[in-house]
């Protein structure tokens, strides 16, 4: 292959199984497609999404080690001679700095790539004695790097508020969620039995099990959205708060109407074939499920928590939206979803804006290769 652009390295050194990794899957693939040679640094034990990657993107295994890390980093950094180092995570972004300033910095453009509103984010992890020294150590990072990519418009304005940057660092770019690879995901046939009968709607909430998500306030919802009419909830991701979710569901007396299928490592069969998907959460920065569904024609009740979900559904226009942690409300709008679904054709204009496409146009030139 001749490649038209310089190399490109993404660091993914605290490797996870999320949205971040399988957007930065689809992006290196994208890059690697459009003549830019792209380098995946990721940590050992990475295994989410790698299998999907294209076999042409070079994909660099690291120590989990924080000194070795660095160390292998910048040897395998200074042998592939990339132009740009793109850091697609928050506790990565201090690594892609050391990185840059170990190597003279001069030939290496540092980019930071942000999914979250920073603010939200800190206060919430950190309380107010540690959100401080956190925002201060945010600042030098972002100070130092030459560019920002955000994911929605809110992070953006998240950012230049709470950490007074110039808007001209700050670079927005839609995450590369449609693919074909969703449709053919989806065209699998589904593996759990109440997919395959009709008996009564299904509403799907997808996402880790963690307090952010909300799903103790889904499940509330639910269960006088149950009082109304015969459905049925499943809950799809892992997390700690497992235990807890089933007990609420228990202690509602909804538990045999409420699922928790765990993991899954191909969700669209489920997003494709619900009724509805609900996203619950307190904040978020550009939901991919939310997307995802729409591309795929199942109706969304979502919450308006900053940043992403009132930016996805254009402000109500191709999906309600309710107040955070108000599970009347949710209620009361799934119940008015399910009753009048918005046509498939209408919810897959809402995906439009974040085709691959659209987002490596985005990124490329954000880093200054779409000439």
């Amino acid at each position: 292959m001749i490649h038209a652009h310089p190399p490109v390295a993404i660091l993914l050194a605290t490797y996870g199984n999320g949205g971040v990794e399988r957007m930065m899957v689809h992006l290196a693939n994208g890059l690697q497609a459009r003549g830019v040679p792209v380098h995946l640094l990721v940590s050992e034990t990475a295994q989410a999404y790698l299998d999907r990657l294209s076999p042409v993107v070079n994909c660099i295994r690291l120590p989990s080690q924080g000194d070795a890390c660095m160390e292998e980093a910048c040897q395998k950094i200074a042998a592939i001679q990339p132009k740009l180092l793109l850091s697609a995570k928050l506790k990565d972004d201090s690594l892609a700095l050391a990185i840059k300033s170990r190597l003279g910095g001069a030939n290496l453009r540092c980019y930071f790539r942000v999914g979250s509103p920073l603010s939200v984010q800190g206060k919430r992890q950190y309380g107010p004695l540690g959100y401080r020294r956190y925002i201060r150590q945010v600042c030098r990072n972002y100070q130092q790097c030459d560019g920002i990519i955000v994911n929605s418009r809110g992070v953006g304005e998240d950012l230049k508020n709470t950490l007074g940057l110039p808007g001209g660092k700050i670079h927005f770019a839609p995450n590369p969620t449609v693919t074909g690879e969703l449709f053919h995901s989806a065209a699998e046939p589904p593996q759990h039995p109440w997919l395959n009968d009709n008996k009564a709607p299904l509403i799907l909430g997808i996402g880790r099990l963690a307090r952010a998500k909300d799903f103790a306030t889904l499940i509330r919802a639910f269960a006088k959205v149950r009082q109304a009419r015969p459905c049925r909830l499943m809950l799809i991701g892992e997390g700690r708060q497992r235990a807890r979710l089933q007990a609420l569901a228990g202690k509602l007396k909804i538990a045999r109407d409420v699922d928790f299928p765990g993991f899954v490592d191909n969700p669209f069969p489920y997003l494709a074939r619900a009724d509805l998907l609900v996203l619950s959460s307190r904040w978020e920065g550009c939901p991919n499920v939310l997307i995802e569904s729409l591309a795929l024609g199942t109706p969304v009740v979502a919450t308006a928590c900053p940043c992403g979900p009132a930016e996805v559904l254009q402000y109500g226009r191709y999906g309600a939206l309710v107040p955070v942690r108000h599970p009347v409300a949710l209620a009361r709008a799934i119940l008015e979803t399910l009753q009048y679904p918005l046509p498939a054709e209408t919810l897959r204009q809402g995906a439009a804006p974040y085709t691959l496409e659209k987002s490596l146009s985005h990124y490329l030139k954000a880093f200054g290769l779409d000439s």
